[in-house]
């Protein structure tokens, strides 16, 4: 019969000695991102800076595919991207400090949204207007830009203007959900929270995670993202609702994350660049600005091909303009085809049954 005694530091030696295997492997995880990393940057040294960009949707898609196909061991594939989406974007860092502009509030949903895709170690700043991400287009062609194409009327009018004239071609895509933490600037559970502050836009988006609240909080609205973070002090239980990406770069302590509006669409955010964006590859989308001839059948006679070339529709959407040569816009997604020349042919076709039509670019969707 074996000993309680005995069994117990063998247990505890079972437990050192896998702890320090474990810190064994992080030292090694470690050797490799710096081994990655040198090896990034001698590949930069190698470009070309006036024709190529440090960014590619494509080839950054492409690593974060391999890496899941990779996988078959217990760690959470969601968990898996997520972090090889950071050691990208650390790498991306350091071959270039080029900025972000983000049509958007600091610390706001799509400042949120394009950490989801470019990840914390990128350089973002965000502006107000859509002159500001024309302007900076312009003066760098390589920068890049960033905005939700479902904003503000007027600004976004005026950057589907600046897309027609051929000014901001989309070299990728990401489909943006809302989720929320609460943090607080110290160590405390949700019960103990006196305050809580938030902006108008988050309350009305989780006003029934609000009210399901089953303890007396005051509950105070902010004109921004910014401000809410600012009220969170150390010294006092008070807590703030930020975009969940956010919360996760700030030094705050989490009380409850991965809250959820009831209603959460998918919001779609394009990033734009000077430059036109990659070679077609299997999986991307291409998409199209176009005004039609006004008489019936025209949007039918304009997307008809692509049933000739196999290529499923993806989105129609309309953007309805005033004292313009055309009466409205038609942003159309479609599946690009698998070769340059029938991509070519379709958009001829499609161009000769608009009044308008430019092609805005082949790229990826990032997940």
């Amino acid at each position: 019969m074996k000993n309680p005694a005995e069994s117990k530091p063998r247990e505890i030696g079972r437990r050192e000695i896998g702890r320090r295997e474990i810190d064994k492997i992080d030292a090694g995880i470690v050797e490799l991102l710096d081994k990655r990393a040198r090896l990034a940057l001698e590949l930069q040294k190698e470009k070309n800076p006036s024709s190529e960009a440090v960014y590619s949707a494509s080839r950054e898609a492409q690593i974060l595919a391999n890496v899941e196909e990779a996988h078959g061991g217990p760690f959470p594939k969601s968990s898996l991207r997520s972090v090889f989406g950071e050691i990208v974007s650390g790498c991306r860092h350091l071959q270039s400090e080029e900025r972000i502009v983000l049509l958007g509030e600091k610390f706001g949903w799509v400042h949120d949204a394009a950490l989801a895709q470019f990840g914390s170690s990128s350089n973002f700043a965000p502006v107000e207007a859509g002159e500001e991400v024309i302007e900076a287009i312009k003066k760098d062609p390589s920068a890049l830009a960033f905005f939700h194409l479902g904003g503000a009327a007027n600004e976004i009018h005026l950057l589907l203007e600046a897309m027609l004239a051929g000014e901001l071609p989309i070299v990728a895509e990401i489909q943006y959900r809302h989720r929320y933490s609460l943090v607080c600037g110290q160590r405390v559970e949700i019960p103990e929270i006196t305050d809580i502050f938030a902006t108008r836009e988050t309350l009305s988006a989780l006003r029934k995670w609000v009210l399901s609240l089953s303890f007396p909080v005051k509950i105070n609205i902010c004109r921004s993202v910014e401000e809410v973070i600012e009220n969170l002090v150390d010294s006092k239980p008070l807590a703030g609702l930020i975009p969940q990406g956010i919360a996760n770069t700030r030094e705050l302590n989490l009380v409850q994350g991965n809250i959820e509006p009831a209603v959460n669409h998918a919001c779609r955010c394009v990033t734009v660049s000077g430059r036109a964006g990659g070679t077609l590859k299997k999986g991307m989308k291409t998409s199209v600005l176009c005004a039609l001839p006004d008489k019936p059948g025209s949007l039918a006679a304009a997307i008809s091909p692509h049933e000739k070339y196999g290529c499923n529709l993806m989105r129609v959407e309309m953007f309805p303009f005033h004292g313009k040569p055309w009466n409205d816009l038609f942003l159309i997604d479609f599946a690009s085809p698998d070769s340059e020349k029938k991509l070519a042919s379709l958009l001829q076709e499609m161009e000769e049954r608009c009044r308008l039509l430019k092609c805005l670019g082949t790229y990826p969707v990032m997940k």
